[in-house]
């Protein structure tokens, strides 16, 4: 009952590391309550105990810091081996599964989900009222699907868990209406990721009176969308803008997100006039930052940006004009969609008359992704043999990116290291003649990989290859994770004698590029274009992050976008870099307006950063 009134009142929390805290935290001890009172008799031997009391030990550390996760799938991997264990099958591989999307191994952990229900379903749980256990579990692998792009697949997965929660009479703070919600609003994201904003209308529009505040207000957003966009309702409808702005007045009042705060104010500009926005905040037990960096995730950003977060979307749209040649020009890897083009890689590649170029090593990167996680390192000759034993029988939508790997590379401290680089995007409004306006951040993070670079010898060292190759701080157990700023790097680069405005240049040119090709397919491909049905709103920033490594050349090579790049805090100094990021973003939007907005006291950059990091980039 305690668990039950914690999610109930940590719930609606936008933070992603919070919502996980609770669900994991949860399904640890509900799971193994259930599991361990059911099967008290049939103990198992005491060296299978202590690594299952290890095991649930770990996964307890690893919900609220990730550098446990890694050991914690250790440990499941070893006990589901356990023959000695299988009165706990079911539970495991639900643990087992909850540590793997932890550290992003989402492919794997959608595996573990689906052999745990269909236990549950083996012993009959199915078949009767839903229990927690099972509802989570459904949402866990709704949530993986969603990470790994598969939105058809992860709306039907949340409508799923929905459906088995109960009907519309599911009513009040119980885990039945609190996971019924929480279903139906996934649903409606996954729809809006996919552009469709009628599905994600039809999802939430249910009674009022059982509408929680995050629901109301996301249904509140989605009427505003409906109410200007061009297919058949009239802008003009009082009615269904009366009922908009008393969702999202509903929701600002009891939610914890400032973006339905944001969307009254600006549906309503005339008279917030001079209001000071988020100001209760202040007043309310939560992280401020936290609940701004939750709007980055919010279902109303432009669904087009699948076209930046997918890397093979982002690959073919890297190259479907003709790339310049000049060092200062490209900065797009040399790459190959596998299976697809198999055959021109090995056509250059393969059975080369040159040996060493059968060992030149590749990365081979999955099509969704986060924190290095999807990625692998691989010589030709594997990537051959990979080919022939796996990707010839690959389904499309498993499709992987083979890209040249920067060669030589700048280390620092003897470490190749990648640059996360900030950008703001606003959307554009074709009808209302409304431009795109992007952002480029003047701060950033340099994050360095745990192991010192060895080049072409890395294959015979002891130390991981993907330690010395893989940068980001989200990978691996993160104990050995090492960031900085950018001022870092700009020391760097003058101690020993290099331009850094040079290279940021490089970087700037780089940024209008890729944007400049998104917003041109984005008005060009009339099929791609057609899947939505409405304008999304012009106003809310968009935080995307764009991934760089540089040669020793110091030329950056753009290594991937992503669309929700991780907004949490995990040092102190990168909270600085990230919390004025989030900062200026908002002010850039509240220029966008032209509103005399008067930020909270609440809501503001940490103390000793500089002011206002954006230069817009005329694209």
């Amino acid at each position: 009952e305690l668990l039950y009134r914690t999610m109930t009142i940590f719930h609606f929390l936008p933070n992603r590391g919070t919502s996980y805290l609770i669900f994991a935290s949860f399904l640890t001890l509900a799971l193994f309550q259930r599991s361990l009172i059911t099967n008290a008799l049939s103990a198992p031997p005491t060296t299978s105990k202590v690594l299952l009391a290890k095991a649930i030990s770990i996964t307890k550390k690893a919900n609220s810091n990730p550098i446990f996760a890694e050991e914690a799938c250790s440990l499941w991997s070893e006990a589901i081996q356990d023959e000695t264990l299988t009165e706990f099958a079911e539970t495991m591989h639900a643990l087992y599964a909850s540590v793997l999307a932890r550290v992003g191994r989402d492919r794997q952990a959608l595996k573990e989900y689906e052999t745990s229900l269909r236990l549950l379903e083996k012993s009959g749980a199915t078949s009767k009222a839903a229990t927690k256990v099972e509802i989570d579990i459904r949402l866990g692998m709704g949530k993986c699907l969603q990470r790994l792009l598969r939105y058809g697949e992860a709306r039907n997965t949340f409508l799923d868990a929905s459906n088995r929660c109960g009907g519309d009479g599911v009513i009040g703070n119980g885990w039945e209406s609190i996971s019924r919600s929480e279903s139906l609003r996934r649903a409606a994201l996954c729809s809006m990721r996919l552009g469709d904003l009628v599905s994600a209308i039809n999802t939430l529009n249910y009674d009022d009176a059982y509408l929680d505040p995050e629901t109301a207000g996301m249904l509140g957003g989605l009427f505003l969308l409906r109410e200007s966009s061009t297919f058949g309702v009239s802008r003009n409808d009082e009615q269904s803008s009366k009922r908009a702005l008393q969702l999202l007045l509903l929701a600002v009042d009891k939610s914890y997100s400032p973006l339905f705060e944001w969307l009254y104010y600006t549906a309503e500009p005339k008279q917030q006039r001079g209001k000071t926005l988020f100001a209760s905040f202040t007043e309310r037990k939560c992280d401020i930052f936290l609940s701004f960096a939750g709007v980055n995730n919010s279902p109303f950003d432009d669904s087009d940006l699948i076209q930046l977060d997918d890397k093979i979307l982002l690959h073919s749209l890297m190259t479907r004009k003709p790339l310049s040649k000049s060092h200062s020009e490209n900065f797009w890897p040399i790459g190959f969609i596998l299976p697809d083009d198999y055959s021109s890689f090995s056509g250059k590649h393969v059975g080369s008359s040159n040996k060493k170029n059968e060992q030149v090593r590749w990365m081979l990167k999955d099509r969704a992704g986060y924190g290095s996680h999807g990625n692998r390192v691989a010589s030709v000759l594997e990537i051959y043999d990979l080919f022939f034993s796996e990707l010839s029988h690959t389904n499309p939508k498993d499709s992987i990116i083979c890209q040249s790997i920067v060669d030589p590379p700048m280390t620092i401290k003897g470490r190749k290291f990648s640059l996360r680089i900030y950008v703001i995007y606003f959307p554009p409004c074709k009808q209302n003649g409304i431009p795109a306006e992007v952002h480029l951040s003047s701060l950033g993070l340099v994050k360095l990989a745990s192991a010192v670079y060895d080049g072409e010898t890395a294959i015979t060292k002891t130390a991981s290859i993907g330690d010395q190759y893989m940068t980001n701080s989200g990978r691996g157990d993160g104990r050995s994770s090492d960031q900085h700023d950018l001022e870092y790097l700009r020391a760097t680069f003058e101690i020993n004698g290099l331009d850094y405005d040079e290279m940021w240049g490089k970087i700037k040119y780089a940024v209008r590029t890729v944007m400049r090709e998104f917003l041109e397919l984005k008005n060009d491909q009339s099929d791609h274009s057609a899947q939505r049905n409405y304008q999304p709103f012009v106003t809310i920033p968009k935080i995307l992050g764009f991934d760089f490594m540089i040669d020793s050349f110091q030329n950056p090579w753009l290594l991937e976008i992503n669309r929700f790049p991780g907004l949490e805090p995990r040092s102190n100094l990168d909270s600085d870099v990230k919390h004025s990021v989030i900062y200026d973003a908002w002010v850039a939007a509240a220029k966008r307006i032209d509103a005399p907005i008067v930020f909270g006291p609440g809501f503001c950059p940490p103390s000793g950063t500089k002011t206002f990091s954006l230069e817009e980039i005329l694209i």
